[in-house]
């Protein structure tokens, strides 16, 4: 949440959807946000890219990079996780926020499961194949050191039906 990335003074890291045009769509929705909040977008890792086809992780790394290239220059595009079997078969267990029902007493968590440490490791295995931590840790350093930098302000931006729709 950006009060939360406001309050502890913390750049963001989207995490985004798997193709390219709602890719892009989701990013833009989420990063605008954020930078309306004044909070540092430092870019994106996308998640549940399928391995081949058009819109499979090498044409999605593809143009995702150069989208941010040429409309986020200062952002970019830190990894592409792929899909997986072990993870899908959680997705079943994803909660909506639509139907979840707050508890009046939360659950405790437990200890973790044989099941979670495998989820745990198929997770942390993917971001070792998949994402640019030493990028994500150069930038973090960045954006906490000089901020502004990173904003992308929206008065900067062309606006829609601007002085040219009026000719």
């Amino acid at each position: 949440s950006a009060d939360i990335a406001v309050a502890c003074g913390a750049p963001v890291l989207i995490v985004g959807k798997a193709g390219i045009g709602d890719a892009v769509d989701s990013f833009n929705l989420c990063a605008r946000y954020f930078e309306m909040q004044r909070v540092p977008v430092l870019g994106g890792i996308f998640n549940k890219v399928a391995p081949t086809g058009f819109y499979g992780i090498d044409n999605c790394r593809k143009y995702l990079r150069m989208y941010m290239a040429v409309s986020r220059p200062r952002q970019r595009v830190y990894g592409l996780i792929p899909q997986h079997e072990a993870l899908a078969a959680m997705a079943a267990e994803e909660t909506c926020g639509i139907a979840y029902k707050r508890p009046k007493d939360k659950p405790s968590a437990g200890p973790l499961t044989a099941a979670d440490k495998q989820v745990l490791e198929a997770v942390a295995q993917l971001f070792r194949e998949n994402v640019d931590m030493q990028a994500i840790l150069a930038d973090l350093k960045a954006a906490l050191e000089n901020p502004a930098e990173w904003l992308q302000v929206a008065d900067a931006l062309p606006v829609f039906g601007g002085d040219s729709a009026k000719k």
